[in-house]
């Protein structure tokens, strides 16, 4: 079993819920922020020590492994030891998933935004009384160039209310616990799996070969 514990918090599990429900239509794009003042790593850079949380996410949520990854950042703190990194993965389903991580960021911040044709969600996880908020925002393109003036835009944009699910947040580190308990009585094969593990660990290294290259990497 691999400790992907977001796949265990039930804000997340409600999220994916409400994609495969398509309540926010369909996904056409999600970013992911991870930062905050420190720790600093010596043995592992940003990518490695904070987006293994985020590609987890990822794809649980969507339920695709991606095509392609790009990944840019930087190291100041010590040398070859990136602080902070951007990944952005590509679908098949063409949706783009961005990823900020970094540990020299002046606070706290652990959102992921999804944006859908019907709708949209951000998923916080450092305020735990709204850590999950859902916004009525929706596009008809259809009225697209209805007008030739400037403020067409405002024709194809719909605004509702934002509404704030009621979840019932527990320990997801002890919902973990829980389960590698009853896959070990019962025999169970883990939610979280090696073949999960595989997959992230394999966009990480595709990441990795993109910040040394500067290059786009296909996934494998």
């Amino acid at each position: 079993m691999v400790g992907h514990v977001y796949e265990f918090n039930p804000t997340i599990q409600r999220l994916r819920d409400m994609i495969r429900r398509k309540c926010l239509g369909s996904v056409y794009c999600c970013n992911a922020e991870r930062v905050g003042l420190g720790p600093i790593r010596k043995h592992a850079n940003a990518l490695w020590d904070l987006a293994t949380h985020d590609i987890s996410i990822a794809l649980y949520l969507l339920e695709e492994y991606p095509q392609r990854v790009t990944a840019v950042g930087e190291y100041y703190l010590q040398k070859d030891i990136k602080d902070f990194v951007f990944v952005s993965l590509t679908f098949p389903s063409r949706i783009v998933y961005n990823i900020y991580v970094s540990w020299i960021a002046p606070e706290k911040i652990r959102k992921t935004t999804i944006v859908g044709s019907k709708g949209m969600a951000v998923f916080d996880d450092v305020d735990k009384t709204e850590s999950l908020k859902v916004y009525e925002r929706k596009f008809d393109t259809n009225l697209l160039d209805s007008t030739p003036k400037y403020s067409d835009h405002q024709h194809i944009v719909s605004i509702g209310d934002v509404r704030i699910p009621k979840i019932d947040h527990g320990e997801p580190l002890k919902y973990q616990a829980m389960h590698f308990l009853e896959c070990i009585i019962f025999n169970k094969k883990p939610i979280t799996n090696v073949d999960d593990g595989l997959r992230v660990v394999k966009i990480l290294e595709a990441a990795e070969k993109s910040l040394k290259s500067k290059r786009t990497v296909q996934c494998r």
